[in-house]
């Protein structure tokens, strides 16, 4: 549940910085917002489903008859009444491996110090961290959430043009980003559905990074 969660979540974030990074210059341009982090918490728990929660304690060894399993579930073995554990596992790694695989694409257009992460490693970054507070904590260590001040800028008087160019693909992300702005100053509640703009066009952008270039073969069959 905890990986199907983190994996989702960081999947998020990672879109993010995809996203932001054709417009910043530097680290510090590359903005995480607090209501950026509540809507990605929310579509992350979402993603875990119920199969997922209950393949878990099913696996732990958890059993409650009156539940019926679900589709996703093996039912218990027929020959000695034990329950399929090891197919279990193995089912729920299938579903976590996927989840996996889709970071780990993600991760491979994010370079750090000139190497990458894998999904695993951003995963587990922060398996060892407590959580909970130590007596001893300085007040250094609390976070402050400053607010985003973005000033608008007024366009200049222009003439009317009749047929309207339509923008480039690195344009409407930095619209998309301009109009996460308004969401979070002005209008939380069209932040959800800005993010989800926001992580198609990244979809996108991605795609036509990793496409193909024609071969002459390929090129002369078509003509």
């Amino acid at each position: 549940v905890i990986h199907t969660f983190k994996a989702n979540y960081r999947k998020s974030l990672v879109k993010h910085i995809i996203a932001s990074c054709s417009t910043a210059q530097t680290t510090s341009d590359i903005t995480i917002t607090a209501l950026d982090a509540v809507c990605w918490i929310d579509s992350a728990w979402k993603s875990v489903t119920k199969s997922t929660i209950q393949n878990t304690f099913t696996a732990a060894g958890f059993k409650q008859q009156q539940i019926d399993p679900l589709p996703c579930i093996i039912p218990p073995d027929t020959t000695n009444g034990a329950s399929s554990t090891s197919n279990e596992l193995l089912l729920m790694d299938f579903g976590m491996n996927e989840e996996t695989k889709v970071l780990d694409n993600l991760l491979k257009h994010v370079v750090t110090s000139g190497s990458t992460m894998n999904a695993n490693e951003f995963i587990n970054i922060d398996s060892h961290a407590p959580t909970f507070n130590e007596w001893n904590d300085d007040s250094e260590r609390l976070v402050t959430f400053d607010n985003i001040i973005q000033s608008n800028e007024l366009d200049d008087d222009e003439e009317k043009i009749n047929e309207e160019t339509p923008p480039k693909l690195c344009e409407t992300i930095e619209m998309v980003r301009r109009l996460r702005l308004f969401s979070i100053t002005q209008s939380p509640q069209l932040h959800q559905a800005i993010i989800g703009i926001e992580s198609m066009l990244t979809d996108i952008y991605l795609d036509s990074k990793t496409s193909v270039q024609s071969t002459l073969d390929s090129y002369f069959k078509k003509t």
